[in-house]
């Protein structure tokens, strides 16, 4: 008679997608999980159908969760949705070794399709995201507004990675994103 579960599978889940958050895909170990959960890396492989399957669920749940957060935001094409929306990303990251984790595993998920395609994906998710809430310029066409507007949050981010642990992110993104408003003429409020 097979032994009765000690942990739940949801439990389980819920501790991997916690530590897959902080890890990234590269760093996600079944042994940490199994420590954290008090199961064999046995246990957890065989009632996930392996490793890499695991790391595909969590990364498809991951997105999912960043879709959502997304579209928490107000869909206006106001210069505070832009700002509300660069807070909401600010305030996903737990901290600088979640976004370094993320960095250096996303050259290696593109040499796997399924990871590729999930990469696409939440590129696509945060492109529509701005795109829906940004107003029309007169200086610029809207699809070069909307690509200046992401590649300010991924520089905004880099540059926060090297700032004294007390910056909140979501803190940083929001002033930076006032500046970049101001620069690019779109009232913040």
């Amino acid at each position: 008679m097979a032994r009765p579960k000690q942990v739940s599978d949801e439990e389980v889940f819920r501790v991997a997608q916690r530590l897959y958050m902080l890890r990234g895909h590269q760093h996600f170990t079944v042994s940490e999980l199994a420590r954290e959960v008090d199961l064999s890396r046995a246990a957890i492989i065989q009632r996930f159908e392996g490793v890499e399957s695991l790391k595909r669920v969590l990364s498809d749940q991951a997105l999912t969760y960043f879709e959502e957060l997304l579209d928490s935001v107000p869909r206006q094409r106001t210069g505070a949705s832009l700002t509300e929306l660069a807070v909401c990303i600010g305030e996903m990251l737990e901290g600088r070794a979640q976004l370094a984790n993320f960095l250096q595993g996303f050259q290696t998920d593109l040499a796997d399709e399924a990871l590729a395609q999930l990469d696409q994906r939440r590129t696509e998710a945060l492109f529509n995201a701005v795109s829906a809430r940004m107003p029309q310029l007169d200086i610029v066409e809207h699809r070069a507004a909307v690509e200046a507007f992401v590649a300010h949050l991924g520089g905004t981010l880099l540059q926060w990675q090297v700032l004294p642990d007390e910056v909140s992110p979501a803190d940083f993104l929001r002033e930076r994103t006032q500046v970049w408003l101001r620069l690019a003429g779109i009232a913040s409020e």
